[in-house]
């Protein structure tokens, strides 16, 4: 229902902002789904701004976590974050975590009909391996840190308020057939679909994230965290994981069986998230052929 909403309050926010002049995209997903190579690939197009975790240092510092892996010169608000999103003056793609976007996108965000959300979900059960591999330990409320929860409450959030509804995207189907899942983002945000695109050259070595991308996190995170994303060349088959005889997830490759443990856990608490977005997705085909019929 809130589609057909949507369309509604779209149109008659248009004639009270005027017609979009750029475009901003927020590409929202939980850690460990990709959204770096989705990002190599807008930053191949050559026709956006990019803004890579803007607003994860002030997550951090509002949420007391360590501080030291930001510059000193990064953003200290979410007003500051969102104060240079909008006054870019051309189109601008973010790719950031859920749980660091719910205080930037607000109301009057919400409300503007040249921003866009693409929700970009995978498997909790290797993005959770993924996730637990790079941190190498467990941290407080990891199953929360796993962010699934966060998508889902944003997901809600913007799909109730938002002028545009979001549109979902899956790690899975953009690592096996890029092209498909690219034409629907492009066809979704009003751009030109560039075949081109799906595959790109290293940055090269005067790319600076933190200027070019305005990253800022410090170097050595960086390379922690987007290494294998910033030295690809497109989209490639991703990693598999074992499961046991009933398709099962086992965490085997999680040596410390506390740890082990909590890695289920959080693939438990996140699972009903990702299965939510999964029949938003299987149903949207039905609910757009019985808007056809019934028009």
């Amino acid at each position: 229902m809130y589609k057909y909403i949507s369309a509604i309050v779209c149109f008659l926010s248009l004639r009270v902002w005027g017609e979009e002049s750029h475009k901003v995209v927020f590409l929202v997903s939980p850690p460990r789904s990709l959204s770096v190579g989705f990002t190599r690939m807008i930053q191949e197009r050559g026709d956006f701004k990019i803004f890579l975790e803007p607003a994860m240092s002030v997550y951090f510092h509002n949420h007391n976590f360590s501080h030291e892996g930001f510059l000193e010169d990064s953003f200290k608000t979410f007003d500051e974050v969102k104060k240079a999103i909008f006054e870019e003056g051309e189109n601008v793609f973010i790719k950031e975590m859920s749980a660091a976007l719910v205080e930037v996108i607000d109301e009057e965000v919400m409300k503007r009909p040249d921003v866009y959300f693409v929700f970009l979900l995978r498997d909790p059960h290797p993005s959770i391996i993924s996730f637990y591999s790079k941190l190498n330990r467990i941290v407080g409320n990891f199953h929360e840190a796993t962010g699934y929860k966060a998508t889902y409450d944003l997901f809600q959030k913007i799909a109730m308020s938002s002028v545009r509804e979001p549109l979902i995207l899956y790690t899975e189907e953009l690592a096996s057939k890029p092209k498909e899942v690219v034409e629907e983002f492009c066809e979704y945000v009003g751009i030109p679909f560039k075949e081109e695109a799906l595959t790109w050259d290293l940055l090269g070595e005067n790319f600076n994230l933190q200027t070019e991308w305005k990253d800022a996190k410090k170097e050595h995170l960086i390379k922690h965290w987007h290494g294998e994303a910033l030295q690809s060349r497109g989209f490639s088959p991703l990693k598999s994981y074992e499961i046991d005889d009933q398709g099962t997830p086992t965490f085997s490759e999680v040596q410390d069986p506390k740890d082990r443990e909590e890695c289920q856990k959080a693939y438990e608490l996140s699972l009903p998230y990702y299965q939510f977005f999964r029949s938003i997705h299987q149903a949207a085909p039905a609910i757009k052929n019985l808007a056809a019929s019934s028009g």
